[in-house]
């Protein structure tokens, strides 16, 4: 019995041991960091480090203020509590050092965004961890560096005089492309150089200085200070072709760095260093963190640095490394045209092999003028993350999602089309999408993490990091950069189907960074605005805004944009703040855009977020509308809708505001865009008439917050837009209006105060997850009536081509309002042409019934109870009163023989069933017929499995049964989407499935008796590679001695156990 006691005794105290021992390990791991900041001049408390966690929980940052150190002079130091929310579990935090609080005009250390590790080499202090930072250095110490005097910058003058601010005194020599041309000793930290004689801006400048205390610096002359003269842009002005040009014998590069000492190009297989390109983890024997090739790059003219592989590098990665003195930076090319994940490498890609099946390569053909545009704007995931959506889970919130034809919802006894057929259904012939591009906004390695999507999948994407590649998180595997290609065209080409065509959102004003940005460690300072004091200028609100007014930036964005439209066919370009991009750019992109396909619509926001350099007179504002051949949003017809929807109705200059958006910014009595200007935009195709966007409430939670319920609220949401349809000019809708979208935010969503959170209901939505900004198709359910009625509106509006008149001039000679002494009420007269019907509309405002008059025999086109026809519901006799309900608007139509009155007709036609559009050379292919997409026809056959999983090698049947009497074997044809991992054939009644190497493959069951493009079953096959034999003998080394000495002991406590029992 002792013995047992003696070891239950030293069983307890192990565990105790066990126990103190953790205890120990946790209070040793410091829970502080403490940033060190050392600073050579202005030493101030104004200086602060803003911090958030970076991996593995990103969360939002905060302000830590610097205090003196008082044991250490010219030293800062601040710390972050490790045990906070926020920074719980960080292993990396992102830090950037800047001057004072705030964004506007701030000076930032350089290097911007850097980033610090809790590893085995960080320093560790009272149980804390330091850091350290130095004033003008990149670098982060892991220790407390020696402080020795340096350059900070160096650079010319606009006289051409060489600027140098050192921290201290000492000899300095002038190098010309390495050879000595002057000397000297300065007496202050600041002095100028003149050196004398002619200096050629191509050649390459040095500053050298050697300091009294020992330090030794070494700093290239920058050119910054004549950027805007015309004697750099005619020194290195590049118009010729930049970016990776290729061919499948070889491949060129090409990129501008005028400033640059030395680059580099680096190829690699994969596009993640720590993943394969179908997204598997690597062993660490295996990650590619160098690249297998690097070439150095040649300067040739004009500052453009050049290399050559021979060879077909097509599904291979590059990155540059730029070098300026001691400091070398890994970059991503500014014109890569794919990426790996997280965009941390570039793709080469052979794009010809991208197009998916029934590529076309042209335009729907439902757009004339450019205010033939109805436009619908969504995000990509918004349509198909909901559960109601009804499409393949494992697509929701992709390119493909969006693509996907047939998807439902049933509630009750209603059913309603989802996704892409809703918005078919609906009518509108273009959707403009929030940007797509890479922005980075969003961790690629995790999209199958459910816990990380649940709150991080969501962004809408205005913070650009790569403009001319997709963004991944859309994709299916952001791993392998032809994957988001191929998908995003089989969307495109989904949506050209149905005769929708896509808009991009681009935001060229501003960088997701600009310390750290591609643009920047080419040419320093070169692509972005600055204050006089050196800060970022930050006109666009986010901490800096892009030069457009300078010509290599304004080279980059024709380019870019007209990549998207030659290689993806979008249909137009919406500008994010656009009154930051200057008048010539905007006109000479939409030049570019115009020998393209001259139906390709340009149009952005006429305003800043903030105070630019820019001058006024260069602003692509609402002020200067007039001298850009591009529209814009109209803010005045915007407010003028809202404020009068929501009751204002007995304001003159509100009602101006409305009349000036029915009139399509035409010069007509009675419309005004504001009191000191009567039009802004002067034509219709410059307008766009819109009530809500992304960025603001939902019209629905607009009018909520605003008091208006139940069936009130109803009227006025179909009024407001009501305006928007029925209005000259370019109209715009907000995804889900047509439903009653709603951005409720749950009370398990956490947000910030910028995301304007109102009685629980998202005003800026932009980085809430998919459960507050999705939509629920439940709603169109219950609010059928609502979007019945936009429908119709829509099919009117394409009907009507009186509401879609083309020039001012027109709607000049042939609109006017009846009733400009009357605020409550708009009564609008539209005379007929030859080949246009005459119109009156009415929108009554009274909060009573109105009857209306007619002068004249006409059809009708609103019932009795406030609802739309597009084929009419009555024809009157003149003289004839219609009564017009209240929050409603009347629509008349001279009785003519140019539409089809039918009022037995009550569905609204499918306009998406017309012939094919435009050629890519903007000519006309009336007879292409539009290929309408077959959907998979799951009821004709059925396999026994839809996924497999199996090592190589191996051989795997899969049982299918034929439910229509009309097909047999013999009927069927197989195809297998990568032949290196497997291969199919049918065999009676299954499908043999043979794989041979690891990977991910489809075998795609199509009917060749109706078509070989009719998909009937698919089946998704993934081939794991056989297990190494060396770690199956590592496994047995390790677990056999582990389990025999387990075994042992046990064996040898029972026996114990026995014999002392025995002895009892």
């Amino acid at each position: 019995m002792k013995l047992l006691r003696k070891f239950y005794l030293g069983f307890i105290v192990l565990i105790g041991v066990f126990l103190i021992s953790a205890r120990v390990v946790k209070a040793m791991t410091p829970e502080e960091i403490v940033i060190h900041y050392y600073r050579y001049n202005n030493i101030d408390q104004d200086h602060n480090a803003w911090v958030w966690q970076d991996q593995p929980n990103p969360s939002a940052g905060s302000q830590h203020d610097f205090i003196l150190e008082t044991d250490h002079p010219n030293w800062l130091v601040t710390s972050v509590d490790l045990t906070k929310a926020s920074y719980t579990g960080a292993r990396r935090l992102g830090v950037i050092i800047k001057n004072k609080s705030g964004w506007d005009g701030v000076i930032r250390e350089p290097g911007g965004d850097r980033f610090i590790t809790i590893d085995a080499n960080t320093e560790i202090i009272d149980n804390k961890y330091h850091f350290y930072f130095v004033q003008g250095d990149q670098a982060i110490y892991n220790s407390r560096p020696v402080i020795k005097d340096t350059i900070f910058k160096t650079y010319f003058n606009i006289a051409k005089g060489i600027v140098v601010e050192a921290t201290g005194l000492g000899d300095w020599i002038l190098k010309e492309d390495n050879v000595e041309i002057a000397s000297g000793t300065s007496t202050t930290n600041q002095f100028t150089i003149n050196p004398g004689g002619v200096i050629d801006i191509t050649k390459r400048y040095t500053v050298e200085q050697t300091f009294a205390d020992g330090g030794h610096a070494v700093k290239q002359v920058g050119l910054e200070k004549l950027y805007d003269t015309q004697e750099f842009t005619n020194a290195f002005y590049y118009s010729g072709t930049l970016g990776p040009i290729y061919t499948k014998a070889k491949t060129t590069f090409k990129v501008w760095s005028p400033t640059s000492e030395n680059i580099i190009l680096n190829l690699y297989h994969q596009g993640h260093p720590l993943y394969d390109n179908l997204g598997n983890k690597l062993a660490e024997a295996d990650i590619e963190d160098t690249p297998y090739e690097s070439i150095p790059m040649t300067k040739k003219e004009k500052g453009v640095w050049e290399a050559e592989f021979v060879g077909d590098l097509h599904g291979k990665y590059y990155t540059y490394t730029v070098i300026n003195g001691s400091a070398s930076n890994e970059i991503v090319d500014p014109y890569a045209y794919s990426l790996g994940a997280n965009g941390l490498r570039g793709m080469i890609l052979d794009f010809s092999k991208t197009n998916p099946t029934n590529w076309q390569n042209k335009r729907p053909n439902t757009i004339t003028n450019w205010t033939d545009y109805i436009i619908y704007e969504l995000h990509v995931r918004d349509f198909t993350t909901h559960s109601s959506w009804g499409g393949p889970k494992e697509l929701a919130g992709t390119f493909l999602g969006l693509a996907q034809s047939g998807t439902t919802y049933t509630k009750g006894d209603v059913t309603v089309t989802t996704g892409l057929d809703h918005i078919a259904e609906l009518g509108v012939n273009a959707i403009h999408i929030l940007p797509f591009f890479d922005h980075g906004e969003v961790d690629e390695t995790r999209l199958k993490d459910e816990a990380y999507m649940k709150n991080h999948a969501y962004n809408w994407g205005y913070m650009p990091r790569n403009f001319n590649s997709l963004e991944g998180s859309y994709s299916t595997n952001p791993f392998d950069g032809a994957v988001r290609v191929n998908e995003f065209k089989t969307m495109v080409q989904a949506l050209h189907n149905k005769g929708i065509r896509l808009i991009m959102d681009v935001v060229y004003n501003h960088t997701s960074n600009a310390e750290n940005s591609n643009f920047q460690y080419l040419v320093p300072n070169y692509y972005y605005r600055l204050n006089v004091d050196g800060s970022w200028s930050n006109g666009s609100g986010t901490g800096n805004e892009t030069a457009s007014d300078r010509p290599m930036f304004r080279k980059f964005m024709i380019d870019s944009i007209s990549f998207w439209a030659k290689e993806y066919n979008i249909s137009g370009f919406r500008f994010d703040l656009m009154a930051l991009h200057d008048i010539k750019t905007m006109n000479d992109i939409e030049k570019a855009l115009n020998q393209i396909d001259p139906t390709i619509v340009v149009y952005g926001e006429p305003w800043p977020a903030g105070e630019t350099p820019l001058p006024d007179s260069q602003m692509s504002n609402t002020v200067n509308m007039p001298k850009l051949n591009v529209g814009s949003f109209s803010d005045a017809s915007r407010i003028g809708y809202k404020d009068w929807i929501k009751g204002d109705r007995n304001n003159p200059f509100i009602a101006a505001r409305v009349r000036y958006g029915l009139a399509g910014a035409a010069e007509i009595d009675g419309a005004a865009a504001e009191t000191w200007q009567q039009s802004m935009h002067k034509e219709p195709w410059r307008i766009i008439n819109y009530v809500s966007v992304h960025d603001g409430h939902t019209l629905r939670d607009f009018l909520f917050l605003n008091g208006k319920r139940g069936d009130d609220l109803k009227d006025l949401h179909k009024l407001a837009n009501s305006f928007v349809l029925l209005s000259q000019g370019i109209p715009y809708l907000h995804g889900g209006v047509d439903m009653m979208h709603t951005k409720d935010v749950p009370q398990d969503v956490l947000y910030e105060d910028d995301n304007r959170v109102t009685s629980g209901l998202a005003d800026n939505s932009y980085n809430l997850p998919d459960r507050v900004n999705q939509i629920d198709y439940n709603l169109k359910v219950e609010n059928i009536e609502i979007f019945n009625y936009y429908r119709n509106l829509v099919a009117i509006r394409k009907l009507f081509n009186t509401l879609r008149m083309g020039k001012a001039t027109e709607i000049k000679q042939r609109m006017r309002f009846l009733n400009n002494s009357e605020y409550n009420n708009f009564k609008v007269r539209i005379e007929p042409t030859a080949t246009s019907p005459g119109m009156t509309l009415v929108f009554n405002g009274t909060g009573n019934f109105m009857d209306y008059t007619v002068d004249r025999d006409t059809f009708v086109y609103t019932d009795n109870f406030g609802m739309v026809h597009p084929y009419g519901v009555a024809e009157i006799k003149a003289g004839a009163k219609r009564n017009i309900l209240p929050n409603s608007v009347g629509i008349f139509v001279d009785k003519n023989n140019l539409v089809e009155f039918n009022p037995e007709k009550k569905e609204a036609p499918n306009f998406y069933e017309m012939d094919w559009g435009i050629n890519q050379d903007g000519t006309a292919d009336p007879d292409d017929e539009i290929p309408i997409p077959i959907p998979i026809e799951q009821d004709k056959l059925v396999v026994a499995v839809n996924q497999v999983k199996i090592r190589e090698g191996n051989t795997y049947p899969v049982s299918l049964t034929i439910i229509d009497k009309n097909y047999s074997i013999d009927d069927l044809v197989i195809f297998v989407s990568n032949e290196d991992v497997a291969t199919a054939v049918l065999d009676e009644n299954e499908i043999i499935i043979t794989f041979k190497g690891s990977g991910k493959a489809n075998v795609l069951i199509y009917d060749k008796v109706v078509s070989d493009d009719t998909l009937l079953e698919f089946i998704q096959v993934e081939c794991l590679a056989t297990p190494k034999s060396s770690n199956l003998g590592l496994i047995l080394g390790i677990s056999i001695p582990v389990v025999l000495i387990a075994s042992g002991a046990l064996i040898a406590v029972l026996l114990i156990l026995k014999k002392r029992k025995q002895n009892l």
